[in-house]
């Protein structure tokens, strides 16, 4: 009987041990991604948009294809959050005043507290003074040609849930330098940041711009990082333009999935060296031949800054002294990795109005109180097509055709855009003095149509 059942009992343990390692290599690296994306995305609710995130589970990780996310556990610090599968793969994003929030990868959160943000506080928004000089908001004195009841349902219209749901949490007009119209979601105000995604990418094209501005960089400038000046290295031959332009060649998958070993899961929410990641991907394309739209590009720009800087001190504090606090969006935060490298491509916070004060620049052909803060020339360049863009439908890191939203006769030429995932957008026309900026949580992505939206208010005004 004993070696039967030594027969039987030892081979079955040793298939359950197979499959249980077989599991844990398949369960492992979408656990650590699920808990990474909720420690960080929880982290920054609490603690740059100062949400309550344990009185329920917010949306932001609990909707739609997210509500999965429900099974890994939360725990809330004085300074981070910690998420982890029934205490299995534990995820730490800490949050540090001026910096924001940053995965705890390559590490401890102990360390990255002892870190500081370089740069010098900026008081808010003088309240008294009108917007964009303060934060003094008074649409009576928006100019009276505006049609006002149908600019206010319009807006109404744009928080209402239909048959999708939109989750619009702000919504924030400017004309003529003026802010005509606003409206926040219930819990959500005018003084909250909240994340643009992708929109992040434009705000890295203002620093590679201020760099250009200052002489530190050149768009034909060529072997643009260290790692990429061994002989022979075809990377060596990208162009500053070929980047911002998102025709750089190089190999990196943007396609969006729940696969955490996905380009953009591993750079974003898997390694603690966004660009570091995006460094080792080769060319596979001669550089300005083929658009291709990629996260990575943009830290690589971050990195390429830093590079340039080459004082740390300096370079953590660049964002804040040579951009936001001059534009007055005080509550704008580029956030960095765990190496010390912005994460241009995803990761800044501000307000609406501060979105809407970085639209502005970009209408004012890149000056502010008389100040030129972007080179000369500089708006133009950022929409003009890129010359291996197919359809035209984007510029230096701005998008000019929103995915078959805005490719319409009756907006006007020259619109330009920032565009984040879940529906960030900040619409920027120039010759109208408009801009319009629509934050929120929209999972489905026809659920919400910025060109539609941008074209009616045109209408009103």
């Amino acid at each position: 009987m004993k070696k039967i059942l030594k027969g039987v009992i030892l081979p079955a343990l040793i298939v359950f041990a197979i499959a249980l390692a077989l599991a844990d290599r398949y369960a492992r690296p979408r656990a650590e991604m699920a808990v990474a994306f909720k420690a960080k995305t929880l982290c920054a609710a609490a603690y740059i948009s100062g949400r309550d995130i344990l009185s329920s589970e917010i949306e932001d990780v609990s909707a739609g294809d997210l509500n999965f996310l429900k099974v890994f556990r939360t725990k809330k610090a004085v300074d981070s959050v910690t998420v982890s599968f029934f205490g299995l793969h534990p995820a730490t994003a800490v949050f540090r005043e001026g910096i924001g929030t940053t995965l705890a990868i390559g590490k401890t959160p102990e360390q990255l507290r002892r870190e500081t943000s370089g740069a010098v506080a900026a008081p808010p928004a003088n309240p008294s003074l009108l917007w964009p000089e303060g934060n003094r908001v008074d649409i009576s004195l928006a100019p009276a040609s505006i049609n006002r009841k149908m600019l206010n349902s319009l807006i109404d219209s744009a928080f209402s849930e239909p048959d999708n749901p939109l989750r619009t949490r702000a919504i924030v007009i400017v004309y003529d330098g003026r802010v005509i119209a606003e409206k926040y979601a219930p819990g959500f105000d005018a003084d909250m940041p909240l994340k643009g995604w992708s929109m992040a990418k434009s705000v890295t094209n203002a620093l590679v711009g201020i760099m250009v501005d200052q002489g530190k960089l050149h768009l034909e400038d060529k072997s643009l990082l260290q790692a990429w000046q061994t002989e022979g290295d075809p990377r060596a031959a990208i162009s500053l333009d070929n980047m911002l332009h998102m025709s750089s060649g190089i190999d990196f998958n943007e396609t969006y999935s729940v696969d955490p070993e996905s380009d953009i899961s591993m750079m974003l929410f898997r390694t603690g060296n966004a660009a570091g990641f995006a460094a080792t991907k080769p060319a596979d394309k001669p550089p300005g031949t083929f658009f291709e739209y990629a996260s990575g590009t943009t830290n690589l720009l971050c990195r390429i800054i830093r590079e340039k800087i080459n004082d740390d001190a300096i370079y953590h504090a660049f964002p804040k002294r040579e951009l936001f606090h001059k534009i007055g969006a005080h509550s704008a935060i580029l956030e960095r990795d765990a190496s010390g490298t912005f994460v241009g491509s995803s990761f800044v916070y501000a307000t609406a109005r501060d979105w809407a004060r970085l639209g502005l620049l970009y209408a004012n052909d890149g000056i502010w109180n008389e100040e030129r803060i972007l080179p000369e020339g500089w708006m133009e360049y950022c929409r003009t097509p890129a010359p291996a863009a197919p359809q035209g439908e984007y510029g230096a890191h701005f998008w000019l055709k929103l995915e078959g939203q805005n490719d319409r006769s009756d907006l006007p030429a020259g619109i330009f855009h920032m565009s984040g995932h879940e529906g960030q957008f900040v619409s920027i026309s120039p010759e109208k003095k408009l801009v319009v900026v629509r934050l929120g949580f929209t999972l489905e992505q026809d659920a919400w149509n910025q060109g539609e939206f941008v074209s009616k208010i045109l209408e009103t005004l």
